[in-house]
């Protein structure tokens, strides 16, 4: 219009707000918690991050500290959390052979094998639950236990070498003797023949065990002075000692005498004939030997 004066219009523009959010979601993709990030377009932001309590950021993943804001299509900042685990004392299982080797004579001898596995042991603050990591070892070994030989007796058993896991369990082993079976005889000895066996007897028994023993004598023989027909053994663990009764010959006695006579004839002239007549006894004693009959 004639008269007006022209004018100058300046038209700006402002930032639109823009904002997004910080999502922090479980390992599922399930989100746990979020927060807003606010900002204009084309404005950067610093981004501070606060994760959950009980939860702990997973590492190597993107976590930008800082954040421009598009016109559009601003996208949200995923944080993967996991768990937060507390540290426990370590679980330890320890697995031990004892071996009791019991000795004959009664006493006791002890062996020990032990076998350590140990693992990491955390809490999940989350749900409370344990959580255990894998075992140091997969496995070990017990080594064998040479078990001792005593002469006359012999072991109920062995132990072996023996390989072991975390599952497996402490055990207590006994070991122990059982006495040999051992043999011995009683010799019957003719004292008047030199000292020549004329018979044995056998008889069994265990090591370290007593037995009664008894045997006949046979016909014909007497025991020898001193001797014994009876008595108690007990069993070597080596080296029986055979039983030596003594016998002598049996004898017997029976008197023997012999008479001789004399007889004189005596004739003279007018006289009638006289005889005298002398004898003379001889006796004796006779001792036979039944055995060998002299």
């Amino acid at each position: 219009m004639i008269g007006q004066t022209d004018q100058n219009i300046v038209i700006t523009y402002s930032a639109n707000i823009q904002q997004v959010k910080i999502l922090y979601v479980d390992e599922k993709g399930s989100e746990v918690s979020s927060m807003l990030l606010k900002g204009n377009t084309d404005q950067t932001v610093n981004v501070s991050y606060s994760v959950p309590d009980h939860w702990i950021a997973i590492s190597g993943q993107d976590s930008p500290l800082q954040y421009t804001f598009k016109a559009k299509d601003n996208k949200n900042i995923v944080i993967r959390i996991g768990h937060k685990l507390e540290d426990q004392e370590n679980d330890i299982h320890k697995i031990i052979r004892n071996v009791n080797i019991v000795n004959p004579d009664g006493s006791v001898a002890k062996v020990s094998q032990t076998a350590i596995f140990t693992r990491v042991h955390q809490r999940d603050e989350v749900t409370g639950e344990e959580v255990y990591g894998n075992w140091d070892k997969i496995s070990q070994d017990f080594n064998a236990i040479d078990i001792p030989k005593i002469f006359g007796y012999t072991a109920t058993s062995s132990v072996g070498k023996m390989t072991v896991t975390p599952d497996s369990q402490s055990e207590n082993i006994t070991i122990t003797y059982t006495a040999d079976i051992q043999n011995n005889k009683i010799v019957i000895i003719d004292d008047e023949s030199h000292g020549s066996q004329i018979n044995t007897v056998g008889f069994t028994g265990k090591t370290g065990k007593s037995i009664a023993w008894q045997v006949t004598i046979p016909e014909n023989y007497d025991l020898a002075a001193g001797g014994k027909i009876s008595g108690n053994y007990t069993f070597n663990a080596v080296n029986q000692i055979p039983i030596e009764v003594h016998v002598r010959h049996k004898h017997v006695q029976d008197d023997e005498s012999k008479s001789v006579t004399r007889t004189i004839v005596t004739n003279l002239p007018g006289l009638d004939k006289s005889e005298i007549v002398q004898t003379v006894t001889f006796s004796r004693i006779i001792d036979k030997d039944l055995v060998d009959g002299n």
